[in-house]
């Protein structure tokens, strides 16, 4: 150091130091201490500098020695204290910032700093004195209003807190980080609009500020407008790429979407960037439980309870993929977990009144009861526990929990967003009701029985409007008191009221006692049952063989059809019984299983219901898994059997053999989940006795 004394010597470093210039401040230190290796100030300053690189240990060293070499220096303590609160040293750090306070009891800054000690240790009442002490000292210190509303925000004085972000904002109305503080309380009193004007401020101070494109798309979320705010999610990772929260918020909005590959990508990304963050792998189980992965999903709501063993949500989730795997007794584990550790979480009481549904359908409705207590308007909830009390024959109390059906996700009902009024039972002289199906063909022609009631009902000079689908029109055709049927997509004629057939039972108080049993109701082509009768009879090749249809399989897209479906090789016993000629009933892929078999297929020439009425019409009885043929063969008046699984479509009820929906049709379950062999078992024994 030519020329130069060491003051003049350390003060070229510093400047170095604060200017960036990190190799030239370190070599001039080093210079320092070899003609002074007791320079407390180099050795401070070059422990600073090893800090700032990341070689802790070394900065620890270098710092501790400077104090030994001069213990009076308040700001060495402070800045020992700042690098072991790195190091996770709190209470250490601590030790040291009081140190420091002691030495400099006016500092505002150490108030400051043992306050975010406080705060980090969960002393929360220490720290708000310690941050009020510091702005004591310097009230105009922004960075200090910031800290001490955050941690009233978290003590849930929002007043407060509030009031402490405000005068921020009137301090530096330019600083980002007061507008990120008032949109965050903002988020959580729920005023998303506020909320998403504060980030956007702040993201127009400091547009690479990703924290607050991160935030903004919170409060865009919060406001359902999920494109926006996945683009504002999307802008936080490309300004910062190790951004953990935006990551996993980005699944979520993702899988919303239903860009469920990406979302999957990106949870993988969050769970990888932050391992120990239960929502990460919550996200990422939910993207792939909607993708259909459940094992993987499983693991990935396992992995959150693991991180966090109090998250009841990720343990409810967890039963729902066990559910949708039938692994029925570790659902209801899960979803008792959830229950013990959140006793008033409705959906896990409703999720675990689902899961008995099968085997104990009284603890099944009183756990939903459980949940409409706790969230009476919650439409899957006031869902699950109708199908509960459907099942079990209490119709009137479930019809009006039915009708959530529309806001209930997943329940395959969607509204139809019409600007009429739904019909409410009363007289519409001189005007037109629109009554629309549904759901599947099933509850069509389930439901259609009361269209005598609701002509009944409208009096004279009102018209009814029937919409269905295509395939139903000619079978409905020829029903009493419809003006007009309009096939599904197709305009409709002006109208006044309309009602979607599944309200019907609602509508009409229906109870077991009052169910409309006015078989047949629907009626056959005559035309077409000629046609049909000598298709059939061609096939037959003596006198007195029971004619008997077949139907083994439903539509795929169903979502419970793997429980309902059996294949035509389970019914081979059946094939076998003497006596008895098959007709195939079935449609659709399946409906090859019966080439190479005794089973007659005439189904190419089914164009619509109305075949398939005309057909049935020539037939003895109907074999059926439960899809729309059981509900065409009831509503003829035809013997009809249908095959449940253990867990049947509510219509079915629980235990009976017999169904108050149709008179003409004998019910065969499955004694235990996945028990076809009993089933076919016991409808070959119900054919021999018939047969004799």
């Amino acid at each position: 150091m030519p020329n130069l004394t060491i003051d003049q010597a350390l003060e070229n470093a510093v400047q170095h130091h604060r200017a960036g210039r990190l190799p030239e401040a370190e070599r001039i230190y080093q210079q320092i201490l070899s003609v002074q290796p007791e320079n407390s100030d180099a050795l401070h300053y070059l422990g600073i500098l090893a800090h700032q690189v990341g070689n802790l240990p070394a900065a620890e060293e270098l710092i501790r020695k400077a104090i030994a070499h001069n213990a009076s220096v308040a700001s060495y303590r402070n800045n020992l204290g700042n690098l072991l609160r790195d190091l996770g040293q709190l209470e250490n750090a601590r030790a040291e910032y009081l140190s420091a306070l002691e030495l400099e009891p006016d500092s505002a800054d150490t108030h400051s700093n043992i306050a975010t000690i406080e705060r980090e240790l969960g002393n929360l009442e220490k720290a708000a004195h310690f941050y009020q002490e510091a702005l004591d000292l310097k009230p105009y210190d922004t960075g200090i209003h910031i800290n001490l509303g955050t941690l009233l925000s978290e003590q849930g004085k929002m007043d407060e807190s509030i009031e402490t972000a405000q005068t921020a904002l009137e301090l530096n109305p330019l600083l980002p980080d007061a507008h990120l503080l008032m949109g965050n309380l903002c988020l959580q009193q729920g005023d998303f609009a506020s909320a998403e004007r504060s980030f956007t401020k702040a993201t127009e101070l400091q547009p690479k500020l990703a924290q607050a494109h991160f935030s903004l798309g919170l409060a865009l979320q919060g406001q359902g407008r999920i494109t926006n705010a996945t683009a504002a999610c999307r802008k936080a990772i490309q300004l910062e790429p190790q951004h953990a929260a935006a990551h996993q918020n980005l699944c979520d909005l993702l899988r919303q979407q239903g860009q469920l590959d990406e979302a999957i990508m990106i949870g993988r990304q969050a769970v990888r960037l932050n391992p120990s963050n239960a929502g990460a792998h919550y996200n990422l189980g939910g993207a792939l439980q909607a993708k259909g992965q459940l094992s993987d999903a499983a693991a990935a709501f396992r992995r959150a309870i693991e991180t966090d063993l109090a998250s009841a949500n990720a343990w409810n989730q967890l039963g729902c993929v066990l559910k949708d795997e039938d692994q029925l007794d570790e659902a209801e584990t899960a979803f008792r977990s959830a229950i013990a550790i959140q006793p008033k979480h409705a959906e896990a009481h409703s999720n675990l009144g689902a899961t008995l549904m099968p085997s104990n359908l009284d603890a099944s409705v009183e756990s939903g009861r459980i949940a409409l207590r706790l969230a009476p308007e919650n439409p899957g909830v006031r869902l699950t526990q109708a199908f509960a009390l459907l099942l079990r024959g209490d119709l009137c109390e479930a019809w009006p929990l039915h009708e959530a059906r529309f806001d209930a996700p997943g329940s395959g009902s969607i509204p139809r967003g019409f600007t009429q009024p739904k019909w409410g039972g009363q007289p519409l002289p001189g005007k037109r009701l629109l009554l629309h199906a549904e759901q599947g063909f099933g509850d069509s022609l389930q439901f259609i029985r009361y269209l005598p009631q609701v002509v009944t009902r409208l009096g004279e000079g009102s018209q009814i409007v029937l919409q269905c689908p295509a395939a139903l029109t000619s079978l409905f055709g020829n029903l009493d008191g419809i003006e007009e049927i309009i096939a599904d997509g197709q305009p409709l004629p002006d109208f006044e009221c309309h009602l979607p057939l599944l309200s019907l039972p609602f509508l009409f108080d229906t109870g077991l006692e009052n169910i409309p049993t006015n078989i047949p109701y629907l009626n056959p082509d005559p035309v077409l049952c000629e046609v049909w009768k000598e298709k059939i009879n061609r096939n037959l090749t003596s006198e007195g063989t029971r004619k008997i249809g077949l139907v083994w399989a439903g539509s795929t897209g169903h979502k419970g059809d793997r429980f309902r479906s059996i294949g035509l090789a389970t019914l081979q016993p059946l094939l076998d019984v003497e006596c008895a000629r098959f007709f195939s009933l079935q449609v659709g892929p399946e409906a090859s299983q019966a080439r190479g078999t005794p089973v007659i297929d005439l189904t190419s020439e089914l164009k619509t219901f109305a075949d398939t009425a005309a057909l049935i019409s020539q037939l003895d009885l109907v074999i059926s898994v439960d899809t729309a043929v059981v509900h065409l063969a009831g509503a003829l008046g035809k013997p009809v059997w249908i095959l449940l699984p253990f867990a049947p479509d509510w219509r079915w009820m629980k235990g009976r053999s017999d169904s108050p929906w149709y008179p003409t049709m004998r019910l065969f379950r499955q004694p235990q989940i996945g028990d076809w062999n009993s089933v076919v078992n016991e409808v070959c024994s119900a054919l021999l006795e018939i047969n004799r």
